[in-house]
């Protein structure tokens, strides 16, 4: 938890399941992410065989240098 005296730490990934869409976890990944990038990656061909919320598939996002 985030709590006074916390340091606060950069993260440059992130591991996450796949979210259903109109849901606050699929806004925070956005804003990690960038919306662009994870629409194009919810409309590919591969994702349509996965699963989704806390029993499915998960992704991991990785940051470009310059991004951030």
């Amino acid at each position: 938890y985030i709590h006074p005296g916390y340091q606060l730490k950069v993260v440059d990934c992130l591991l996450t399941n796949l979210h259903q869409p109109k849901t606050t976890h699929m806004v925070l990944t956005g804003q990690f992410a960038g919306v662009d990038l994870l629409m194009k990656a919810y409309a590919s061909e591969d994702i349509q065989s996965c699963q989704f919320d806390m029993f499915g598939d998960c992704m991991l996002i990785i940051q470009d240098e310059g991004q951030g």
